[in-house]
């Protein structure tokens, strides 16, 4: 998309962030306690209007499920992580 938008000298960085603190490095470690926390933190608002609205769930259903989806975050045996990707590149003159 950004060479069709006209840009030049693009460079693509992939990240894996950990979904918890499954990994032994400290760095990715920090990164996956960070990540935890904010869909900790959300994991219910995320998904309440989405779910009740167009999955036809009861709020209940969807506090049960934040509530599964919160112990999941927790659970170090689960090595989950999101492909993150940051990219850019310079516009000609």
């Amino acid at each position: 998309m950004m060479k069709n938008a006209g840009f030049v000298d693009i460079v693509v960085l992939p990240y894996k962030w950990p979904m918890n603190t499954w990994p032994k490095e400290k760095k990715h470690k920090e990164i996956g306690k960070w990540v935890s926390e904010n869909f900790n933190w959300g994991a219910e608002s995320m998904t309440l209007a989405l779910f009740t609205h167009y999955l036809g769930w009861s709020i209940e259903e969807v506090q049960v499920f934040a509530a599964q989806f919160r112990a999941d975050l927790r659970n170090r045996k689960m090595h989950a992580y999101w492909p993150f990707y940051v990219i850019y590149g310079r516009k000609p003159q």
